[in-house]
């Protein structure tokens, strides 16, 4: 969101929590949208920001030194033990003794190869009280050293293309949430202006019918009614004022200032002869393919490259392993600590260590044969899923161009009905109609007049489809990413 916008929703919403004083306060759809907006950036949207950015720097933390220290104060041991004499003979004596042990060591993981940098520094302390009283010391001044699993697979480069796939997929699940919660308020908005249409229709109905019911009981009075006419005139007012659309609204009052965090009530404010005048000028196949790509393609994507990543290690655990380790460093041992220093040897060590599965009954085979056939099978369920999904979407974009050509057409019709009802007030003020016919237009209109406002938050809830799917605004040709 650029910043200009923002400092228009930081004022919206001041003006908003300033007028929380009054009783209710005119909305249209976008100022509800920019709250929400505001809402979701400050809640949300930042302790989406804050988890995404722990996960990065975790995954960078193990690319990083790391440094561990290991004291062991003391370790004293008292037991009879089997011990080798000068002669080569072994035989049992009693020991008594007590080692204390510090050391530091620092690994570094080498991403481009996966294997690992150790070095090491440290000093023991050895106490020996039985059979005979002495002590020495050992010190490691440093050893270096380099552990490789050699012809095995990289697990750090997989696991970094993993990242950058999961990274790819949170900003888009961060973009689908923030029009989720736009599409609830899209729901909840015309919720609460179908019911107050459906009030303001009723209230309009009530003071026309109330106007003829006077004139109707003025005509009895002179005789020129029937006592039948006055009573279904009456029947007609109190069918009017026998609405529960009052408790409706208050229960979607509730959930839409619940969700926007508003302390007064909303009148939903509308501009139907702006929309009816709309065009739509989008790339139906585009829309589609940004719309499968985001709502599945990219989950599957990060689905393959892992179900690809557990292959390769279940193949590579199928055949030997190779693991070679070499290090050198200097050291030394001496009986008191300050002669440490003057007694220093070299160390040299090189290790290559060989695995090899002899019997294992294939059980790593199975595994591997068993994970290819299970990501065969999803794949398959995948395009079938992709199919419905295309022709979902394009269903749905079809369906816009309709709700927009029949809106126009109910339009005209409710100027006729309008026109019809106050002609037969007319008429049935002087008995030449039936008072069911003049409740079965009501009822048209009212009935044609929810409909409407039922397409307009039809074609509003697809927008919105689109715009969590397809990360696209089709009214506007604008592209959310």
């Amino acid at each position: 969101m650029k910043r200009a916008d923002r400092i228009i929703l930081l004022i919206l919403l001041f003006v908003c929590h300033s007028l929380s004083g009054q009783d209710a306060c005119i909305f249209s759809l976008e100022q509800c949208l920019a709250v929400g907006d505001a809402l979701y950036a400050t809640q949300v949207r930042q302790s989406n920001a804050r988890i995404n950015e722990c996960r990065n720097r975790m995954f960078r933390i193990r690319t990083l030194p790391m440094v561990k220290l290991d004291l062991t104060l003391p370790n004293l041991v008292n037991s009879i033990s089997p011990v080798t004499l000068n002669d080569g003979s072994e035989m049992f004596i009693n020991r008594f003794y007590m080692s204390s042990s510090v050391s530091m060591s620092l690994s570094q993981l080498l991403p481009f190869t996966g294997g690992t940098v150790f070095i090491t520094s440290g000093m023991t302390r050895l106490d020996n009280f039985a059979p005979q009283r002495t002590k020495s010391f050992n010190l490691n001044f440093f050893n270096l050293s380099y552990s490789q699993s050699v012809f095995y697979f990289n697990s750090h480069k997989w696991d970094k293309r993993i990242l950058e796939k999961e990274n790819a997929v949170y900003e888009v699940s961060d973009i689908q949430g923030q029009e989720a919660f736009n599409q609830r308020i899209v729901e909840l908005f015309f919720n609460l202006y179908s019911i107050q249409k459906e009030i303001q229709l009723n209230r309009m109905m009530i003071e026309r019918t109330e106007r003829f019911v006077r004139q109707i009981r003025a005509l009895y009075e002179n005789g020129r009614a029937s006592e039948i006419s006055v009573r279904n005139a009456e029947i007609e007012l109190a069918d009017l004022r026998n609405t529960t659309a009052y408790m409706q609204e208050d229960l979607v009052q509730a959930q839409l200032c619940g969700l926007l965090h508003l302390d007064r009530k909303i009148i939903a404010s509308f501009d139907t002869a702006s929309f009816e005048k709309m065009k739509l000028n989008y790339d139906v196949d585009m829309v589609v393919s940004r719309a499968l790509r985001y709502s599945s393609g990219l989950e599957r994507d990060l689905e393959m490259l892992r179900e690809r990543r557990d292959l390769q290690e279940l193949k590579a655990s199928r055949f030997p392993v190779i693991s070679l380790s070499v290090g050198g460093g200097v050291n030394s041992q001496a009986e008191e600590i300050r002669e440490l220093t003057g007694l220093q040897s070299n160390s040299l060590s090189a290790l290559v260590s060989i695995n090899i599965p002899i019997l294992s009954w294939n059980e790593n085979k199975l595994k591997a044969n068993l994970a290819e056939e299970s990501a065969r099978i999803r794949s398959i369920e995948y395009s079938q899923k992709y199919s419905e999904l295309e022709i979902s979407y394009r269903g749905e974009l079809n369906n816009l161009e309709y709700v927009l050509s029949s809106l126009i057409n109910d339009k005209h019709t409710l100027e006729l009905l309008y026109m019809k009802y106050d002609q037969l007030l007319v008429n049935y003020e002087h008995g030449r109609v039936d008072y069911l016919e003049l409740a079965d237009t009501r009822n048209q209109i009212n009935k044609l007049e929810i409909e409407r406002i039922r397409k307009i938050k039809s074609f509003y809830m697809t927008v919105y489809n689109f715009r969590r799917y397809a990360l696209y605004d089709i009214m506007c040709n604008e592209d959310l990413t």
